[in-house]
């Protein structure tokens, strides 16, 4: 197995156990999150049942890139990796500045650092290892990354509510 099947088989897990995390501080991340996003329109409305179909949604749809790119490679694929590996370093960083802002351990800030950071980390570097540009690449798939994260979550989050709706 190589460095990059080894991450691409166990990030999914980590995804995972990071969104557990999460969840299980939902009430506390949920505070903290208002607070500094009140302009959200439907902050107030996500509940831990929209959360954790949020969380279900984005563990499944991250992993599924993510083992399909175990027996497949494609530039899009490829590409949508990469942009998984950032957005989830971005994530991690997001956790950890959180965390040092506030002095206090964070929901996710654990499995940010210790799971899905090095994880990421190593992904990318096998990424890029033998890429012919590897800089003006990891550029790219760092601005996916970022715009990729925000879009995600905010799809992820609707589409919790409007179950949690549909289900009411």
């Amino acid at each position: 197995m190589t460095q990059l099947q080894v991450v691409l088989a166990a990030l999914p897990i980590a995804f995972a156990l990071h969104n557990l995390e999460e969840l299980r501080g939902f009430d506390r991340m949920r505070r903290l999150y208002y607070r500094r996003i009140p302009w959200l329109p439907f902050a107030r409305a996500i509940d831990r049942s929209a959360f954790r179909t949020a969380v279900c949604a984005l563990t499944l749809g991250v992993s599924a890139i993510l083992i399909g790119r175990c027996f497949s490679s494609s530039t899009v694929l490829d590409f949508s990796v990469r942009a998984i590996f950032c957005a989830l370093l971005l994530n991690s960083f997001q956790h950890i500045a959180l965390s040092l802002a506030s002095r206090t351990l964070e929901p996710g800030v654990l499995t940010a650092t210790f799971l899905l950071l090095p994880l990421c980390l190593a992904g990318l570097s096998a990424e890029f290892y033998l890429h012919p540009h590897p800089i003006p690449a990891f550029l790219l798939a760092l601005a996916a990354g970022a715009i990729l994260l925000p879009v995600a979550v905010l799809l992820s989050l609707g589409l919790g509510l409007l179950l949690r709706k549909v289900a009411h």
